[in-house]
């Protein structure tokens, strides 16, 4: 969620970096770009003040709601530091080709976390404990992506440029890049809460979600090679070589077609012993489950080569009304399988509504290919 809280404008300063870096108008660039950060902090606290005051409506007990508002309140320091760092980390790491460091630093961050958060909770005994330590890496890791920023670009600001004319201007822009990124979002997240409020069965989210985290971690690493493509497929289309991108993401397809087949075939065998091994042997997990949500493993893959095609070589606009599609056929197809089928559907319903995305991009992408013969 607080990716979309971006809505979009730190995908536009990617590009617009380099515009502003050749025309020599960089103080411009992070003045306006500062107008958009103050805007979107106060977007995120304004949602924040919004999830407090329906906090009552969310948690069942006094004492639960008491937990709920000390976990946000411990949050919203990282929150709020997260949304300046992603400014900073997508300058950084695209344009100013630091993409191994953005690697280093998720890993550490996440590992870190996950280590902090088994430990802290273990010896504290207290969730709230996982908060303050989502505050900390936040924070942590915020420093690290500020020194290495500082460390190759000098940041300025004239009180005189900031124009809220820079918002206008690049809000279609922005709009086109955060559907794609809330069609993702919708595919990942929604199951959940079908599964919260029509099956209302908490064990059948701990089921789904921890079955569907398999392919999600998978994919996590699959991700990662196309992200590591990113500067260099961005500096050829800036260059104006169509062909060289065209050859990198034919490639990009292939090689994540590949490892996808490899990690949905490895988590059909492995994936139940292994979440058995994991958690706990009393929650029984669905074999045939685990198989539909492993070709998500596939589909997810080739749709994140697809989409980041789309945003680098700005073809946001042409694939908008097709994510559109596939969040409203994903809501309708996960609503009406999940009632005939059970949460296998929710599975289902998100691979197909994430292959029609695929299909569109393709062609968009062959005609891209087309073009610069």
């Amino acid at each position: 969620i607080l990716g979309l809280l971006n809505f979009g404008f730190s995908t536009v300063a990617i590009f617009k970096f380099i515009e502003y870096q050749k025309e020599g108008r960089l103080k411009t660039f992070f003045s306006v770009n500062a107008i958009v950060v103050f805007l979107q902090l106060l977007i995120t606290i304004i949602c924040f003040i919004g999830v407090l005051i329906g906090a009552p409506f969310i948690v069942d007990s006094k004492s639960k709601h008491l937990i709920f508002t000390d976990l946000l309140l411990i949050m919203l320091p990282g929150l709020l530091v997260n949304v300046v760092s992603s400014y900073f980390e997508a300058i950084l790491y695209y344009n100013l080709k630091f993409i191994y460091h953005r690697n280093l630093l998720e890993l550490l961050r996440l590992g870190v976390s996950n280590l902090l958060y088994v430990f802290g909770v273990y010896y504290f005994n207290d969730i709230r404990i996982m908060a303050l330590i989502y505050t900390l890496v936040s924070f942590s890791s915020f420093c690290y992506t500020l020194y290495k920023f500082l460390g190759v670009q000098k940041v300025e600001i004239d009180y005189s440029e900031f124009k809220t004319k820079y918002v206008s201007d690049n809000l279609s822009n922005g709009l086109s890049f955060w559907i794609l990124s809330f069609s993702s979002f919708i595919i990942s997240q929604v199951d959940v809460f079908f599964i919260s409020t029509i099956k209302k069965d908490l064990t059948l989210v701990t089921m789904y979600s921890q079955s569907f985290r398999l392919q999600e971690i998978s994919l996590k690493f699959i991700k990662k090679i196309t992200e590591i493509k990113g500067p260099k497929i961005l500096a050829l289309y800036k260059e104006g070589n169509r062909a060289a991108v065209v050859s990198i993401y034919t490639k990009l397809l292939k090689i994540n077609l590949l490892l996808s087949s490899i990690a949905c075939l490895g988590i059909i065998v492995l994936g139940k012993i292994v979440l058995e091994f994991w958690l706990d042997k009393t929650i029984i997990f669905d074999q045939t489950l685990i198989a539909v949500l492993s070709v998500l493993c596939i589909t997810s893959s080739l749709h994140w080569v697809l989409w980041n095609f789309s945003n680098i070589t700005e073809q946001q606009k042409r694939v908008r009304a097709i994510s559109i599609i596939e969040i409203l056929l994903n809501l309708v197809l996960s609503y009406v399988l999940i009632q005939r089928m059970g949460i296998i559907g929710l599975g289902i319903a998100s691979m197909c509504s994430n292959s029609v995305t695929i299909i569109y991009i393709f062609q968009v992408f062959r005609r891209y290919g087309n073009s610069t013969r």
